[in-house]
């Protein structure tokens, strides 16, 4: 096992969760390790601690950057990955001590272009194992990409998989948004030759107050929407099997975009200027579903169920009937 895994690991002011972080990557089973820590201008004493964990391991680089955002730091960890297998982990989490291995020997043994695995959400002192199953799954491209429409046991995330290196290597993620793992996530996994699914619960996905990657609710709902309006296209003309999983997705951002519009008293729309953001947003995708694109009329029938929010019911309904 000589092949080297890179571990990217984006970093903005997180002192409060860091050390836990790298913690859990340096002790890894799998010591093959090129961990690179980009600091991306935090002004808290984040900087400080990658720079003390890059004199006392070899196998630590640390970049310090001015603030880009996510995508910006996780391009540059990209930038200068040599790794072979290209993995993220997002410094307010941590990983189980066996997570690259179990990952690593799964892709070895599969050949896979990626690997992914479950997660364990954390909050507080409750964990919850989720997208959990039964051994090693081998699943074609429509139908990983399927899964992650149907919210089933694959995500959209970047931060539960392990890629090969020439996956992911010439891709970068889209700069200045949130949700951007959406878009870079389908396009690697419609290209894969091989996707094996690890069912381990290997990857600790942590609910801490004030994260960056966690916060800005109305914002990831909105942006979302723009996301997946951008692969519409490339679904219909690769997978048009799956279009209607897609449909369905799409309406239901849409319908908790009209969730923020209907509480609009509450935190999440707290003034007029949010409030006329909400409201442009619903309105433009609700047009473009409704009025404007080539959607059939199932399709739109479904997605008017959703958003008055009896498409659940009616489905369950019919198929208990069955």
């Amino acid at each position: 096992m000589n092949e080297i895994v890179s571990i990217i690991v984006p970093i903005y002011n997180v002192e409060r969760y860091l050390v836990r972080c790298l913690e859990s990557i340096i002790n890894q089973s799998y010591a093959n390790l090129e961990i690179i820590l980009v600091d991306d201008g935090s002004t808290d004493g984040s900087g400080k601690i990658c720079d003390k964990y890059g004199l006392k391991d070899s196998r630590i680089k640390v970049i310090h950057r001015s603030n880009g955002g996510l995508s910006a730091a996780r391009n540059s960890g990209l930038s200068v990955a040599s790794g072979e297998y290209i993995a993220f982990v997002d410094s307010d989490d941590y990983i189980d001590s066996n997570m690259v291995e179990s990952m690593f020997l799964c892709a070895q043994k599969n050949n896979a272009t990626v690997v992914t695995c479950g997660r364990m959400r954390v909050s507080g002192d409750c964990f919850e194992p989720q997208k959990v199953v039964e051994g090693e799954k081998v699943v074609a491209s429509e139908e990983a990409i399927r899964q992650i429409f149907i919210g089933g046991y694959i995500s959209e995330a970047v931060w539960d998989k392990l890629f090969k290196r020439e996956a992911i290597i010439n891709k970068r993620f889209p700069e200045g948004e949130i949700n951007e793992d959406i878009e870079l996530v389908i396009a690697i996994l419609g290209d894969a030759e091989k996707i094996v699914y690890l069912g381990e619960a290997l990857y600790f996905y942590c609910e801490n107050e004030g994260s960056i990657t966690r916060s800005g609710y109305k914002h990831n709902k909105m942006i979302m929407l723009k996301h997946l309006r951008n692969i519409e296209d490339y679904i219909c003309r690769k997978y048009p099997h799956i279009i209607h999983e897609f449909y369905v997705l799409s309406t239901r951002y849409m319908q908790e975009v009209l969730y923020l519009l209907l509480s609009n008293k509450s935190t999440y729309v707290s003034n007029k200027d949010d409030y006329d953001k909400v409201y442009a947003t619903f309105r433009k995708h609700f047009k473009e579903f409704f009025f404007d694109r080539n959607i059939g009329v199932i399709d739109k029938m479904k997605g008017l169920l959703i958003l008055l929010g009896l498409y659940l019911p009616i489905h369950s309904m019919i198929h208990k009937r069955d």
